[in-house]
């Protein structure tokens, strides 16, 4: 009984501040303090629809989303050579597109395509030509035409020069009319009528002086590949004869 009464005086005078300090009859438990842990909140982030723990008071953090690479699409370009010949021509053609284009197509404007960067190509047959180019990259794509920019003209033989004339008019001075039936074909013309006369256009007309004469006439003809001569004549004043 004595012991008792110390052990009640000495909680008073120390002042324990500890919860649940109690008398225990003599054989019970030590008492014990038990923490109740702090509610727990899951926050979804909407960029990335991760689950984010957080707790009360503090300031959820979001994972950053790296940002997205990207380049602008290219601006088309491109020239040719050469851009006329004859057939069958062969066109080289380069593309000048920026910035980073890696994908092409190419419209050369005889039915024919092609994806290379700098395609060569081969006309078969005469004729103008539209020629369009389509660059890309990731970022997106151009184009650019040309409109017949390609002319590829016929190949040409050696000219055979020949030519017939219309009888001449029966009014004097006495006018007849030339005609070429060269083959080739001639791309230049030379006429001498004879009388001191010439003419440079294909089918001219040219009038001879008011007498009886037989004139030679003669008709060279020329193209890039050679050229060629021939003499007739007409007369006037008897039978007209070419």
């Amino acid at each position: 009984m004595k012991s008792l009464t110390v052990l009640v005086i000495a909680c008073i005078i120390l002042g324990v501040a500890v919860a649940g300090c109690t008398t225990q009859p003599s054989g019970s438990t030590t008492p014990t303090v038990t923490a109740t842990p702090a509610p727990t909140t899951i926050v979804t982030s909407t960029a990335t629809s991760t689950p984010v723990a957080t707790t009360p008071g503090t300031t959820p953090t979001v994972p950053e989303t790296p940002p997205t690479s990207s380049i602008p699409p290219p601006i088309a370009q491109f020239t040719a050579n050469p851009t006329s010949g004859v057939n069958p021509l062969t066109v080289h053609f380069t593309d000048l597109s920026g910035p980073t284009p890696d994908r092409w197509a190419w419209d050369f404007g005889d039915r024919s395509t092609s994806t290379e960067q700098n395609p060569v190509h081969t006309y078969a047959d005469a004729g103008s030509y539209t020629v369009s180019m389509v660059a890309s990259n990731s970022g997106g794509s151009d184009s650019e035409t040309k409109y017949y920019y390609i002319t590829v003209n016929p190949a040409y033989r050696p000219p055979g020069a020949s030519f017939t004339a219309n009888p001449p008019t029966a009014a004097q001075p006495y006018t007849v009319q030339f005609n070429d039936t060269s083959t080739g074909p001639p791309t230049h013309w030379y006429w001498s009528f004879g009388d001191g006369g010439a003419s440079d256009l294909q089918n001219p007309v040219h009038s001879y002086p008011a007498t009886a004469a037989t004139w030679y006439v003669t008709l060279n003809v020329s193209n890039p590949a050679g050229s060629s001569e021939t003499t007739g004549t007409v007369t006037f004043g008897r039978q007209s004869f070419m």
